[in-house]
Parts: C-alpha cells; structure tokens; sequence
C-alpha cells in the first residue's frame, strides 16, 4: 500500500474552532485593558481566523464579537461601553489589515511602509487638524468627563482615592495636551499593532503561510530601510521642538512633537531590525534571544529609533556578515578554482 505524503501542515476549519478564536481575541482584549500598549495583541486570535476562514465568516465573527465586547463593557457601566469599544474595534482592523496582506500576497516591508504612510497622513495629519479645528470643544467635553469620575470617586472613596484623584486631576490640568496628542498616539498603535502581528505570523506559523502560500519570510519584514532625507526631517522636527517655550507657537511645537514621534517610529521598525541582524550574528537563539528582544524594545526603544536613524548612513547590516557563511563562499570558490 502506497502512503502519499503531503509535506503541508494540514488545519481542519470549523464553527467551533471559529468561535474559540474569536473568544480568544476577546479574552486578550480585556487582559490586555490593563496594560494599553500591549492591545494590538488583540488582533492575534483574529489574524490566524483570517487565513483559514472566508472574508464573510471573519466580518462575521468581528461582528459577534464586537457586540459580545460592548455588553460585557455596558454590563459594568454605559460611559465605559462607549470609550472602550473603539479600542476593541481598532483591533479587529488590524487584523482585517494583516489578513489582506497575507491573502493578497504583499511583500511585508513594502505593505508596512505603504501603511505608515497612509496612517500618518490621514490619522496623524488629517485627524490632527480635525482635533486642531474642534479643540477646545474636545477638551471641555473631556475635562466635564474627568470632572463627573472625579466627584464619583469622591463620594465613594476607595483604599487608594486619593493617588487616583491626583492622577484624574493630573488629566483634567492637562486635558488640551491629552486631546491633541491622540492623533500621535493612534498612529502608533494602529502602525504598531499591524507590524506587530505581521511579525508574529512570520516568525512562527508555518502552518498559516503555507495556508495562505504566502512567499514571504521574516526577513522581508525586519530589513525595513527609509529615504535617506528622512533622517533629516526629523532632525528639524526634533529641533523644532526642542526651541525654548514661546520662541514659536505651541500648536506648532505640539505637531513638531507628534510628527517626531511618528517618524520615530518607523526609526525604531528598522533599529529593530538591525538589532534583529546582530543577534543572529552573535548567534544568539531561543529563549535567551526572546529575552534580550522584549526588553530591548521595551526599555530601549529610544536607543533602537536612534540606531534606525544611524543605519541611514552606516548601514550597520554590512558589518554583520556571518562569518562561517563567509569561509564557506570562500571554500566554495576555491574548489571551483581548482576544477578549472
């Protein structure tokens, strides 16, 4: 009897195992709440959903799930449901994104760069200049909202009231500056949150991209290089910024701060990258590799933006040539010197 072997990892998709997903991104959205940067995490579940499952069956289950999402939060308190629900819908775009990428078959690095551009002009620049216009309305409905919590807490003051008036109070002070800093922030966690997952994918569900026969690998991701000029645009972002207070307009410096921040990120992407390189030089594998990445992008992700920034002129990748590759190439040649 002849035994066919079919080197592809094989995945059965049904109802259930769509609905365990889509609690899955449920459950890591409300663990996730506590710690808000780590929310683009929420996509995961879904992304995976997206490759195995028809675009109608994922709009689906977002659908389901959103208002799984909604009730669950109205359930604790209505205010909640409505500043909170985004979050969750931000999420399922990311995936959707991420999705199309994969099924579409889009070369990594490329979809990032074409994605942080369109996010940095119409989150950044267009929502910027929407909040700029409707300013102090935005911050007066926030400040009422701080205000109403605040006397709440007041009323019914817990064990650690008192830190979390001075935190609200904190808020209200500087409500303005919270409202026009949002564009910056969303950017970041969209741009963020779709990398993040594109990076998870690649690194380790094999069975995903044979699905999906997506051709691409991790590196295609991770060797993101940007135009030289922008080096230079955020210099005089930077510097902009940096001016002494009332040399130029606040607003101006405001945007001076977010735009530094939104190349930044994009430094910090392709610093992450080179860092990426020179551990695999150093051969550097497993959990210890794991390690050294999480809590350098955590708590060195300025230095990693700053290495980005270098990269444009030193082209740090050069250095890192694998040196066993390279007596290999190097035997290789004389083998063939010595045949002819």
């Amino acid at each position: 009897m002849t035994m066919i072997f079919d080197p592809k990892p094989s995945y059965h998709t049904s109802i259930l195992r769509l609905g365990f997903l889509g609690l899955a991104s449920v459950l890591v959205y409300f663990v996730t709440l506590t710690v808000p940067y780590l929310i683009g995490l929420t996509a995961f579940p879904l992304v995976i959903a997206t490759a195995h499952y028809k675009r109608t069956e994922i709009l689906s289950l977002i659908a389901i799930c959103s208002l799984l999402v909604f009730f669950i939060l109205k359930a604790f308190d209505n205010g909640l449901a409505i500043a909170l629900l985004p979050l969750y819908l931000l999420a399922c775009s990311m995936a959707i994104v991420v999705g199309e990428i994969l099924i579409r078959k889009i070369q990594p690095s490329r979809a990032v760069l074409g994605i942080g551009l369109f996010l940095a002009v119409t989150v950044f620049l267009g929502g910027g200049t929407l909040i700029y216009q409707n300013k102090e309305n935005v911050s007066e409905s926030l400040k009422t909202s701080l205000v109403k919590i605040q006397d709440q807490v007041q009323k019914e003051p817990p064990k650690q009231a008192v830190e979390f008036q001075d935190h609200l109070q904190y808020m209200i002070d500087r409500a303005e500056e919270i409202v026009t800093s949002t564009p910056t922030y969303i950017f970041i966690g969209l741009f963020l949150g779709i990398w993040l997952n594109l990076y998870l994918v690649l690194r380790g569900h094999k069975t995903l991209l044979l699905k999906r026969n997506y051709p691409y690998q991790l590196g295609h991701l991770t060797h993101l290089r940007l135009p030289g000029w922008t080096a230079y645009l955020a210099i005089g972002l930077l510097a902009l910024y940096t001016l002494p207070e009332g040399t130029v307009g606040k607003d101006l410096q405001t945007f001076a701060a977010g735009g530094t921040y939104v190349l930044g990120t994009f430094f910090f992407l392709q610093g992450f990258g080179v860092y990426l390189e020179y551990l695999h030089f150093l051969k550097i594998k497993g959990f210890l590799q794991s390690f050294l990445i999480f809590m350098t992008a955590v708590f060195a992700n300025t230095l990693l933006a700053v290495v980005g920034i270098l990269d444009l002129w030193f082209d740090f990748r050069r250095f890192f040539k694998n040196k066993d590759k390279d007596d290999k190439d190097k035997n290789q040649d004389q083998s063939k010197g010595k045949l002819s």
